[in-house]
């Protein structure tokens, strides 16, 4: 979702992701790394910061209440709160 950020105002943006969906990571970890035009990249990391939050915060929710069997939610990525759940299986 954040790569998507920056890529609608910059699209020759470098993006490396650093890790991937369902990766488990720790406090500071480095999510990726951006080379670009600093306008680009200020104004996109408020946006980018509130989706990693939100959707942190679901995917950790659900790792913590479900055990490893119980299901997928549905992955459409027009309801990335669905995917979220569905990215640390």
């Amino acid at each position: 979702m954040a790569e998507k950020v920056f890529r609608a105002l910059d699209p020759d943006m470098k993006i490396a992701l650093r890790v991937h969906d369902g990766d488990l990571v720790s406090k500071g970890t480095v999510l990726l790394h951006l080379e670009g035009r600093a306008r680009a990249i200020l104004t996109g990391e408020r946006t980018a910061l509130n989706f990693l939050g939100r959707l942190c915060g679901i995917a950790t929710m659900v790792h913590q209440l479900r055990g490893k069997d119980s299901g997928h939610a549905h992955k459409d990525s027009r309801y990335p709160q669905n995917y979220a759940g569905t990215a640390i299986t």
